[in-house]
């Protein structure tokens, strides 16, 4: 139970940056 409740703050982190890199890539795609 501990395991699972310690991971899901992690999962969230690395979702949200997963986002923000495609957003920023996808940005970038435009500038180009």
């Amino acid at each position: 139970k501990n395991g699972t409740l310690g991971a899901k703050p992690v999962v969230a982190k690395l979702l949200s940056t997963f986002i923000t890199i495609m957003f920023w890539r996808e940005g970038n795609a435009r500038f180009m």
